[in-house]
């Protein structure tokens, strides 16, 4: 299992968002289980994307496809986007957690 975070800018939030709605048989062959989207508060066209994949190779495969590529000039993601590769360290939900008091 590993996690991509994503970061980049869109030109219209609505008219990226339906691409990326469109492109998730892709992403689902490249083995995506999940993933979160975020807006920033102060730019809500400047967004954050955190994918989990079964296959970390697969996952790599996915950010050098020609077709992510394709997707997100159509998409009007503008700017490089950052990409980076994560393993899973820890999760606390502190609002569960007595030690947190």
């Amino acid at each position: 299992m590993v996690h991509l975070l994503v970061r980049h800018r869109v030109e219209d939030f609505e008219a990226w968002k339906a691409v990326f709605d469109d492109h998730m048989g892709m992403r689902k062959r490249f083995t995506e289980q999940s993933h979160r989207l975020f807006r920033s508060v102060g730019d809500p066209n400047e967004l954050t994307l955190l994918f989990e994949f079964d296959d970390a190779d697969r996952a790599r495969e996915f950010v050098e496809s020609e077709d992510l590529r394709l997707k997100m000039k159509e998409a009007g993601v503008e700017g490089r986007p950052e990409f980076s590769f994560l393993d899973h360290e820890e999760t606390l939900e502190t609002r569960r957690s007595p030690e947190a008091v």
